[in-house]
């Protein structure tokens, strides 16, 4: 039926309803059946003690009620009576159901086993117990078993282990000890027993008191501290006689049947063992020098004293027993730090250790001794006497050896006390490889200036360190030749006059070659006067190159080289200084000078560079507030000022209020400024009240550069009063006729 009242019916089904004649099933799940006798089934448990007795099964429609025989309610409890009289049914077992199209169930109590009467020869008492469930129909089925109440045995020893095969007098004992019970196992104990006496001299025990958790199987692990018990170093043998006891207080020896293990004891016959590990024994020591030394000491029983001397000096003396008696230890580690003498060739380490009985150990540990010595430096290339033209390029490649290990390896060019050039290497696999397999060192170099005798002296070598801060220094012995030949350089861009303001920058493009090497190109700014002033670049970029001359080899395949020269291409920004902005219409000479590795200096044919006067104002954009706005709010700024050469200051204000502006700032020394409503924001409260017809405010701003040309900019912000809000309806569905009970939009 809709809304409206009106209706469908839909074609009718069929169905037919039979009779449920199938019965339920029904499971005894516990206790579990553990044997049968004669053809039954038999669920064996211990007397005294509590079961759960669960019932579970399924129907094809619903099991709504159990019956269970043999079972009586006994105060808050269940009793196991064997009776099948004794009936429970209704609340007192009812099922549970399961959820699902199984439509199973189950149902469960917790019944108490009465005791075992140990009547005869029969190893158990039979109670019969039956469960009936029943659906909802009436069909029924039933499940019966034999519940067999067993008497409680005593519980027993299953394993003691122990770690060793044997001991010595000052050894701990652990004995690993597992017993099981047919209800829980709830104590141990360990007697011991010494060479056959009768009276046990010590006892230990645990129960559910001292951190025992009762069980059916436990396990605990026993320690004895023979040390505690003064044995003599001598065979003695020790016996362990175990025993458990279950949670009704029967032990495992009730039976007659003792568990005990021999723990035999050896005497310790064995002298300690001394070792050095680091250093190893016959390594070079250098005099002077300090070294930590690791050793280590070992004993079958228990170490008591260490005593090392040096050449006859003891060094470490360390008594370990005297520390107590649970810090005696069978192996023993240690370090000490080593004064190696300044003088001598051997050194001889005499070690002296004991254990706690008296058993002596000694070692001697010899060391070579020798005296350190810096690092050795071979030069390979170029070869002594070479003789190389100033800017020339050679590659000075080196061999560095330390009796004991290399830090640091520099290659270095200097004049007197100043640096020219250097390279250090200090990547330990680097200079381990050069150490150990044999490699060289190599760095591709320049020839530098020849200087004159007054200039100071040119030293072009490596200096290497080892570990322990020594240093040596390897000079390259060569011949530097003057370079005769100047290097050529051709200014491309610009190509003719230029005229720039301060503080403005043009490109600088050109190109240079030599016979070895082009140093540096630098501007150079001349006066009318014939000044010269060495200006910096903005940015300069070069691509250097060496092409090569080769012709036939005479003697064999292929070619050689039979010259080479350098080139050079640059490309580069130059920015007239601000400074020149008093030079204004005076004219300069600009040219580009180069120089080599030697003493030779070219220069450019110059051109004119005329300093131009700045006369362009600086530029303001008001891009916000907007030219309209509403009363009553905060409005935000946008304003922009740039100048082609750089700002001085500026300031802005309302209303032509040049003396109080609302914002100001002055040395600003930017091109461009941008202003929005982080520095500036506009309170339109302080125009209020707004009339009916609107209200007109202007902001102005002045902005001047550091040429002295000045600009201003007005925009003219009209306020319109607040109005209230409106609305109109833009498209109604439906347009036409709305139906009654129906939506409208």
């Amino acid at each position: 039926m809709d809304s409206k009242d009106q209706q469908a019916t839909s074609g009718n089904v069929e169905v037919t309803l039979g009779r449920d004649e199938e019965k339920p099933v029904i499971n005894l799940v516990s206790p579990p059946v553990t044997a049968t006798e004669g053809g039954e089934d038999l669920a064996e448990v211990v007397e005294e003690g509590n079961v759960v007795l669960k019932i579970s099964g399924y129907d094809n429609v619903q099991v709504n009620r159990l019956i269970l025989k043999g079972i009586r309610r006994d105060g808050p409890g269940y009793l196991l009576t064997g009776d099948l009289n004794d009936v429970l049914q209704g609340d007192d077992f009812a099922p549970q159901q399961i959820p699902g199209a199984l439509h199973a169930y189950s149902s469960l109590k917790l019944i108490k086993v009465p005791s075992f009467t140990h009547t005869g020869n029969v190893t158990h008492d039979r109670y019969p117990i039956e469960a009936t469930a029943i659906d909802k129909t009436g069909n029924q089925s039933t499940v019966a078993l034999i519940v067999a109440v067993m008497g409680d045995k005593i519980p027993y020893i299953v394993e003691a282990r122990r770690e060793q095969e044997q001991y010595f007098p000052r050894d701990d004992i652990v004995l690993n000890v597992q017993a099981r019970d047919d209800r829980a196992v709830s104590g141990l104990s360990v007697r011991y027993f010494l060479d056959g006496e009768s009276n046990y001299f010590h006892q230990q025990q645990i129960d559910s008191n001292s951190g025992l958790t009762p069980g059916e199987n436990v396990q605990h692990k026993f320690t004895l501290a023979l040390k505690d018990f003064q044995l003599s170093n001598a065979a003695h043998q020790i016996k362990a006689v175990i025993e458990a006891v279950d949670n009704r207080g029967q032990h495992s020896s009730d039976d007659g049947v003792v568990f005990e293990l021999m723990l035999p004891v050896v005497p310790d016959i064995t002298p300690p063992q001394f070792g050095i590990l680091k250093p190893v024994q016959g390594s070079t020591l250098y005099h002077g020098t300090k070294v930590t030394a690791q050793w280590r000491a070992f004993d079958d029983s228990q170490l008591d004293r260490v005593r090392l001397t040096a050449n006859g000096t003891v060094i470490r003396d360390d008594t370990f027993v005297s520390q107590g008696a649970s810090n005696s230890l069978q192996t023993r580690d240690g370090s000490f730090v080593l004064n190696v003498p300044e003088s001598g060739d051997e050194l001889l380490i005499e070690a002296e250790v004991f254990d706690v009985y008296g058993g002596k150990g000694v070692s001697e540990w010899r060391y070579k001794l020798t005296s350190d010595v810096p690092p050795e430096i071979t030069i390979r290339t170029p070869a002594a006497g070479s003789r190389l033209v100033e800017g020339e390029p050679f590659t000075m490649a080196a061999r560095v050896v330390d009796n004991r290990q290399i830090s640091k390896v520099t290659f270095f060019v200097e004049n007197g006390a100043t640096s020219l050039y250097s390279k250090t290497f200090t990547d330990p696999e680097e200079l381990n490889q050069v150490q150990n397999d044999g490699k060289y060192l190599a760095v591709a170099m320049r020839t530098p200036y020849r200087p004159e005798e007054s200039e100071g002296e040119i030293k072009i070598g490596v200096r290497a360190w080892d570990n322990e801060g020594l240093m040596s220094e390897e000079l390259l012995d060569i011949t530097i030749l003057d370079d005769s030949e100047s290097p050529l350089i051709v200014m491309d861009n610009p190509d003719g006059p230029i005229s720039i303001l301060p503080g403005q920058s043009f490109k600088v493009l050109g190109k240079g070659e030599d016979n070895f090497y082009i140093q540096s190109v630098q501007p150079v700014l001349v006066d009318d006067e014939g000044v010269e002033t060495i200006l910096s670049w903005e940015s300069f970029a070069r691509d250097d190159r060496v092409e090569s001359i080769r012709v036939p080899n005479p003697l064999t395949f292929g070619s050689m080289i039979a010259a080479q020269r350098f080139y050079l291409d640059f490309t580069a920004r130059l920015k007239l200084p601000e400074s020149y902005v008093d030079q204004t219409g005076k004219t300069f000479t600009f040219k580009l000078r180069t120089k080599d590795r030697g003493i030779n200096v070219t220069d450019t044919p110059g051109i004119a560079l005329t300093v131009k006067g700045d006369e362009e104002a600086p530029e303001i954009s008001i891009n916000k507030p907007e030219e309209e706005v509403v009363e009553r709010q905060i409005v935000e700024t946008n304003i922009e000022i740039s100048d082609n050469v750089a700002l001085s200051g500026y300031k802005i204000y309302l209303d032509g209020n040049a003396d109080t502006p609302i914002l100001e700032q002055q040395d600003v020394g930017s091109e461009t400024v941008s202003i929005s409503s982080s520095d500036l924001l506009i309170d339109l409260q302080q125009f209020a009240p707004i009339p009916e017809q609107g209200k007109n405010f202007s902001i102005v701003v002045e902005a001047e550069d550091t040429s002295g040309n000045r600009n201003t900019a007005t925009r003219l912000v009209k306020i319109f009063p607040d109005s209230p809000p409106s609305f109109n309806v833009l498209d109604p569905s439906p347009e036409n006729n709305p139906l009654r009970r129906r939506l409208f939009r």
